[in-house]
C-alpha cells in the first residue's frame, strides 16, 4: 500500500501537506521502483524510468482524485446538515402560525 498525507494536531490535512510531499514522494519512488522490479524483474526500473515517471504521475493523480473526493465529501455533508437545519427551522415557523 502507498503512503498517504497524515493529518495534523487539528485533523487538517493541508497544514503540514508541503512539509509531508517530498517524504511522499521518496516512498512512492520506492515504491514504484520495487513494485516494478517485483513484476518485471530486478533492474527493470532503473532501465526504464519513462515507467516510473509514469508510475509516479499515476500515484500524483489517484492522490489528487481522492484529495478533491474527500473535500467534495466534506462539503456535501456540511451542504446536507445545512438543508436538514432548514427544514427543521421551516416547520417550526409553520407550526407557530
Amino acid at each position: 500500500m502507498l503512503p498517504t498525507p497524515e493529518p495534523d494536531d487539528n485533523g487538517d490535512f493541508d497544514t503540514d501537506l508541503q512539509e509531508q510531499a517530498p517524504r511522499l514522494v521518496g516512498e512512492h519512488l520506492r515504491a514504484a521502483v520495487a513494485q516494478v522490479d517485483a513484476t518485471l524483474g530486478e533492474g527493470f526500473a532503473k532501465a526504464h524510468p519513462e515507467l516510473i515517471a509514469a508510475f509516479l504521475q499515476a500515484t500524483a493523480l489517484g492522490m489528487g482524485a481522492a484529495t478533491i473526493a474527500r473535500a467534495v465529501e466534506g462539503i456535501a455533508a456540511e451542504m446536507f446538515a445545512a438543508n436538514q437545519r432548514a427544514v427543521e427551522d421551516a416547520r417550526g415557523q409553520r407550526q407557530q402560525h
